[in-house]
């Protein structure tokens, strides 16, 4: 995924994330990295709002920070995320 990034492939390094996150689901950095890519590169707030919300979930301080806007305005996405089971 890292690769990808770094040739601007922004889709194939969330492929890759992703493909990380069934792994294992708790790879915090992989949400971290997919929501900073949703949220810098594709300026897709949704999919930024979900995988900050799973990174600090899964404990993750640096992700709340990551999300200017605050916690209260992803509210309406988190009926979306999906509960890794525990």
């Amino acid at each position: 995924a890292l690769n990808y990034e770094k040739l601007n492939q922004w889709y194939l390094a969330i492929n890759d994330y992703q493909k990380a996150t069934e792994l294992d689901p708790n790879a915090t950095n992989a949400y971290f990295n997919m929501a900073v890519i949703f949220r810098d590169k594709l300026k897709d707030k949704k999919n930024a709002c979900k995988n900050f919300y799973q990174a600090k979930r899964l404990g993750d301080e640096e992700a709340k920070e990551m999300f200017p806007e605050g916690w209260n305005t992803i509210k309406p996405y988190l009926r979306t995320v999906k509960q890794p089971s525990d």
